[in-house]
């Protein structure tokens, strides 16, 4: 290029001052380059998080409500990660010390059941529950109850208060398991599995705690630090269901977790209304409660003490349980806020949103309300019916169901059977005979389907509302008696009944594993033995007739009589007697019973307002209801132990 061709300077400094025509896009990419400045974008993000929370908390505004769910959510991320894929090896913890001083003490803890009930009212529905613990080999229950029948107000302090005094009594050591139901509740699996659910349930709900909580340090005498442990723990499992039974400003209802179960199990009707049917278990359910007896035992006394103390018969004990539960969980979120660092400023805040109120007398560092209290949010053992009826259905699970679902990708998660039933004993083989000669002898009585019939061949009372479906080991009943009758002839085992308890009494599990466990085995049977009837909390041994000799026809619902006394067309043993009239085999059958008093019949068409007709799988069996009631009767006990005759 020569030099003729160069611009001359005017000519580039004409254009350099006219400045390049900017297009509509050229435009906002050089206003939005001049809006990046670090202080507007600070002010832009609290902007937009501010918004964002206000949004939310207009919007999910029942689900904010719960006070500090957002905080102390312990229990399971999915519902089938709380079950057990397998029956566990051995039936304990392997973290249990045992340090006992007196060597006369099992090395193994022991299993005992207890049975709570308002009086010492006999009926046929704890006839029924005391039938399926025995044929599902639980061991023999103790009734807890009020021993003077005619006076009801203090019947639940009383409860407590006899509870109490068996979990500190000679019978019952630390580290014993304690299942504790009501009267209308009805085992469907055997006791291994429920145990086994137990401690997957608490080892799955402690590594949540640890994972939210952290650990604490623990420091002797001297200040010096000694090891570190889990902040909390969860010990206690009680039953979950889906109202609150106290004040709605009572922390037990707005303090407590939020259910773990999808937002919209039920559609967008879940938890929009106080005691609804369509609410989330979240709340606790005192019926049914499962621990060791030494954290049973400050559970039972800190209640004892408030219906003593405090409540003067104002309450239920419903309302002592859940207002403990609900300081427990008030005072976990409560010091999980205090501890924050950074967000002073944001505290208030906080508890103002997440409506958790300031209580001072929940908050005082000297008091503890730490129980290691949680729920069975899956229903995998206590299944309460209460406002669950329509979530139930009676399966068999031999292939998996896609079952009608609100929730989304339902397909991905069909309704079948807990892998922990395929592992444990058929349902027919819970109990083995062994001897040669047994007693009662084998008869027509003891016709059953073959022993290898497995789980999937028979219908199991199944929650199809939980993702994969449930199949719960324990269903209680209180609050819905009327549904009593059409249920029981569902249970899988009623239509055997008879058959399954001939089978568990002449079985030599009971006495031989009491005995192993007191020569210090691997056994969890009950140490007093027994088989077939039921202890009292005053250490007295009924027979199955003299508790349930007047219900057998409703028990056992195949027209033969009572049970142990068969005729001889039915396969019954007939009495032999000797020349002098004495019996040498055989039974007399009893001449007089207890008087009965028949309950009152509801003749109010329940069923029509209750059931709602649901879509009816191929395998499906509906609940049919009965209207016919269950008799009742006292149990009169004397100072020898034996009931009056």
């Amino acid at each position: 290029m020569s030099l003729n061709t160069l611009p001359s300077i005017n000519t580039l400094q004409n254009n350099i001052s006219k400045p390049a025509a900017l297009t509509l896009p050229g435009y906002f990419l050089n206003q939005l380059r001049r809006f990046i400045r670090p202080r507007r974008v600070l002010l832009c993000l609290v902007f937009v998080i501010a918004a964002g929370l206000l949004a939310l908390g207009k919007h999910y505004e029942l689900d904010i409500r719960q006070a500090a769910s957002a905080l102390s959510t312990y229990i399971p991320s999915g519902i089938n990660s709380a079950i057990s894929g397998k029956v566990d090896g051995t039936r304990w913890d392997g973290d249990l010390k045992y340090e006992f001083k007196d060597e006369t003490y099992p090395k193994k803890p022991t299993f005992h059941l207890l049975i709570s009930m308002p009086d010492n009212t006999r009926s046929a529905n704890l006839c029924k529950t005391l039938l399926s613990a025995a044929i599902l080999n639980y061991p023999p229950p103790t009734l807890i109850y009020h021993e003077k029948a005619d006076d009801k107000t203090q019947s639940g302090y009383e409860i407590v208060r006899n509870v109490h005094n068996f979990l500190v009594g000679k019978e019952v050591h630390d580290d014993d398991l304690v299942l504790i139901v009501g009267e209308e509740s009805w085992f469907q699996l055997p006791a291994e599995v429920t145990i086994s659910r137990f401690f997957r349930l608490t080892r799955d709900s402690n590594a949540k705690l640890l994972e939210r909580y952290g650990l604490v340090s623990q420091e002797n005498s001297a200040g010096f630090p000694l090891r570190s442990s889990p902040r909390y723990t969860q010990k206690v499992l009680f039953g979950a269901w889906k109202q609150c039974s106290n004040e709605s400003g009572h922390p037990a209802c707005y303090s407590v977790p939020q259910s773990p179960l999808p937002i919209h199990i039920y559609g967008r009707d879940t938890d929009r209304q106080a005691q609804s049917k369509h609410n989330r278990p979240q709340f606790m359910d005192s019926e049914m409660v499962f621990g060791r007896a030494s954290d049973l035992r400050p559970i039972f006394k800190n209640v004892l003490n408030f219906l003593e103390f405090e409540d003067f018969g104002h309450h239920s004990t419903q309302y002592g349980f859940s207002r403990l539960f609900g300081k427990q969980e008030y005072q976990r979120s409560a010091r999980y806020i205090a501890s924050l660092s950074g967000i002073f400023l944001w505290k208030n805040w906080i508890y103002q949103k997440l409506n958790l109120r300031k209580d001072p007398a929940i908050r005082l560092a000297e008091r503890n309300y730490e129980f290691g209290i949680g729920l069975d949010y899956s229903s995998s053992i206590f299944q309460t019916m209460d406002n669950s009826v329509e979530d139930i259905r009676f399966l068999k699970l031999d292939h998996p169901l896609i079952y009608p679902s609100h929730l989304r990708f339902s397909a991905g998660n069909p309704v079948q059977l807990p892998l922990d039933l395929n592992l444990t004993a058929p349902p027919f083989l819970q109990h083995k005979v062994s001897a040669p000669n047994p007693s009662p002898p084998m008869s027509a009585l003891d016709n059953l389907p073959l022993a290898n019939v497995p789980w999937t061949d028979i219908n199991l009372l199944t929650n199809v509302i939980m993702p994969g479906g449930i199949v719960p080991a324990v269903v209680n009943f209180h609050g819905n008696e009327h549904f009593l009758d059409a249920m029981w002839e569902k249970m899988w085992f009623q239509k055997y009944a008879r058959a399954l308890l001939r089978q568990y009494i002449r079985s030599p599990e009971g006495p031989l594993a009491a005995q192993a466990a007191a020569n210090g085995g691997d056994q969890w049977w009950d140490l007093r033995g027994g088989k077939g009837g039921v202890w009292t909390g005053r250490g007295e041994w009924f027979e199955w007739n003299e508790v349930c000799g007047d219900f057998d026809d409703e028990v056992f619902r195949d027209g033969k009589g009572m049970f142990g006394y068969e005729s001889a067309e039915d396969g019954g043993e007939q009495p032999v007697y000797n020349g002098f009239g004495q019996i040498v085999s055989g039974k007399e059958r009893p001449v007089k019973f207890l008087q009965v008093e028949e309950d009152e019949v509801d003749d109010e068409d329940w069923y029509e307002e209750e059931m709602v007709e649901v879509g009816v799988e191929e395998n499906e069996e509906k609940i049919t209801p009965d209207k016919e009631s269950d008799g009742k009767a006292e149990m009169v006990e004397e100072d020898d132990g034996k009931s009056e005759t």
